[in-house]
C-alpha cells in the first residue's frame, strides 16, 4: 500500500502541530522538539547534548 501525496501532506501538518519551541536549560538557546516535558525537567538542545555525551 502506497501513501498518496495528500496523505503525506496531512501527516506533515499534524507532525508540525506537535512541535514546540523550548529553551535549553544549559545554553538558553531555543530549539524545536516534538514533546514538552514537565516543567521540572531539563531541556537539552542537540549541541549541548552532544557536548554532554562526549564527557
Amino acid at each position: 500500500m502506497s501513501i498518496g501525496s495528500n496523505e503525506a501532506v496531512e501527516i506533515e501538518e499534524l507532525a508540525d502541530e506537535n512541535w514546540h519551541t523550548v529553551k535549553c536549560t544549559y545554553c538558553g538557546q531555543y530549539y524545536r522538539r516534538n514533546k514538552v516535558l514537565d516543567k521540572n525537567d531539563e531541556y537539552i538542545c542537540p549541541s549541548c547534548r552532544e557536548k554532554l555525551n562526549q564527557n
